[in-house]
């Protein structure tokens, strides 16, 4: 299947960059031929000229990408000095990191201390995006939406991660992130959204238990919620275990197995889920018992203003009733 993919978009990219330059040409013979009705000379001389400013145009910016420095991947060789010079490139680069500012980068110990420190404001990262996630897929009432909603959540929080451990990422690290991360993040299967649904179950529980049963009546709107909730506690989960392949990626210092990752991911991103339940649970169950019980308290209102206005009605025809004469 990949491969098909990958056919496919090498064809259509061909074909596009076919029609882009007979597009190109065809402008530009049409460029000299108005500029030779003006002046011959300048019709024979123009076209050179635009050709040049072509070549120009493509030569800079070739030129800008080659004299930049390799990206900071980790390579697939094992000799001491390819490790040696990644672990020197990575801790000059973390020098310039906000969060470890003033701290000494020198040895792999090093190193090892300062991606332990971005590690956690990585998990921060993490975890604030998944509350999102988790409280926008549980009132989310659009499928397509909450998908989008999601998803440039989940790639914000990904560029964001390579901020942290990258300070500033290049195009060819970012595109290595991503390419890991799509790889490795979207292979979920069932059995592991079982497990999820299985350990959020008591959190959820715990949460509803007791708001269900604080108002008469809602017992009936619980299931609902709960689904709801089930389904946020889904996505934030793929938001963790993305966030946690997004790091293992980040701060590698050999290339990732991604097997090896996945499963890494998997028992990282479990402990940070209960939180995100517990929090994102509660609040959205909070808000659905305030937003029934205001409707409830709106009926009832509504009911005792129309008491009030047509009780006067009321008792006027209850007493002509009971004076009625009897026969």
């Amino acid at each position: 299947m990949a491969r098909t993919v990958r056919r496919v978009v090498v064809l259509l990219a061909v074909f596009f960059g076919l029609v882009f330059l007979l597009f190109l040409v065809n402008q530009t013979v049409a460029l000299a031929a108005l500029a030779g009705q003006v002046q011959p000379v300048l019709g024979e001389v123009l076209p050179w000229v635009v050709v040049l400013l072509y070549g120009l145009l493509l030569a800079v910016p070739a030129f800008l990408l080659l004299r930049r420095p390799p990206p900071l991947v980790p390579r697939a060789s094992a000799a001491p000095e390819e490790i040696a010079r990644y672990v020197r490139r990575f801790g000059r680069r973390l020098r310039d990191s906000p969060y470890l500012a003033g701290r000494p980068i020198h040895s792999r110990a090093d190193l090892q201390e300062g991606l332990g420190i971005l590690d956690v404001e990585a998990d921060h990262v993490a975890r604030a995006t998944a509350s999102h996630v988790f409280v926008t897929s549980a009132i989310s009432q659009h499928g397509s939406v909450e998908a989008i909603v999601v998803l440039i959540a989940q790639a914000r929080m990904v560029f964001r991660i390579a901020g942290l451990y990258y300070v500033r990422p290049r195009l060819r690290e970012l595109l290595h992130l991503c390419r890991g991360v799509v790889a490795t993040g979207f292979l979920a299967s069932e059995l592991e959204e079982l497990e999820v649904t299985h350990d959020a179950q008591p959190l959820l529980s715990s949460v509803l238990g007791a708001a269900a049963g604080a108002v008469p009546g809602l017992q009936l709107t619980a299931g609902l919620l709960v689904s709801a909730l089930m389904k946020g506690s889904a996505n934030a989960f793929m938001t963790l275990r993305l966030a946690m392949i997004a790091k293992a990626y980040c701060r590698a210092m050999s290339p990732p197995v991604p097997a090896a990752v996945r499963r890494a991911a998997l028992e990282q991103a479990r402990p940070l889920l209960g939180p995100v339940v517990r929090e994102g649970a509660a609040t959205v169950a909070g808000r659905v018992w305030q937003e029934a019980r205001q409707a409830v308290g709106h009926t009832l209102a509504g009911l005792e203003q129309y008491i009030r206005s047509n009780g006067s009605g009321f008792a006027d025809a209850l007493r002509a009733w009971r004076r009625r004469p009897e026969y």
